[in-house]
């Protein structure tokens, strides 16, 4: 009975979205500055891509990977990497403030937040898993139909952190703390000629 239930349920949800005049589905890839404590490091090392859906003109959803290396200063340390997946709601805060109007479809603007998982690397071959919240805002600037540029700004916190960005084993866990700036662009694919951003 639960089965049935939640079968008809999905497709009630899949008619109901059929019927919208919009392409929904779009991917985006990134790729700019990193910042992170514990101790700081930065350097224009980040890159994501993601998916994202987008239930109606306001809400969605994506999956998304990132990137990021932290390379030593002083050559005396290790060098990490972060691999980075999250499941993020995300809301077009334009609409809600009438971008639409007020730059003729130019602009726009999204925010977006979520939790997932990050793995971190050392060079010696250490591991850490941690898990991860994200918040961030992303500017859009229309291109065409298809295509818009983006800017987005994220912060990231990485929860039961057991090492620093310089590889060196913490005495005990903490929550490690990071910033993202990044530039890229977004591709928008559908039989629709408009989109769920900039309809």
């Amino acid at each position: 009975m639960k089965k049935r239930i939640t079968l008809a349920v999905l497709l009630i949800t899949a008619a109901v979205f059929s019927q919208n005049n919009f392409n929904q589905y779009s991917i985006e890839g990134n790729y700019g500055f990193n910042y992170g404590r514990n101790p700081e490091r930065s350097g224009f090392n980040h890159f994501d891509v993601g998916f994202r859906y987008m239930a109606n003109e306001y809400w969605g959803a994506k999956a998304d990977y990132g990137y990021d290396m932290f390379n030593s200063k002083d050559g005396l340390e290790n060098n990490t990497t972060l691999n980075r997946v999250s499941v993020q709601a995300v809301y077009n805060i334009g609409r809600l403030v009438s971008l639409k109007s007020i730059a003729a479809r130019t602009f726009n603007v999204l925010i977006h937040g979520g939790a997932g998982v990050t793995i971190l690397k050392t060079e010696p071959g250490d591991t850490d898993k941690m898990g991860n919240i994200i918040l961030g805002g992303t500017a859009q600037f229309f291109i065409s139909p298809q295509f818009s540029l983006t800017g987005d700004v994220s912060g990231i916190l990485n929860f039961k952190q057991n090492y620093s960005l310089t590889g060196v084993r913490a005495p005990e866990e903490f929550t490690g703390k990071m910033l993202t700036v990044s530039a890229g662009v977004t591709y928008y694919f559908g039989r629709n000629k408009s989109t769920s951003d900039w309809r």
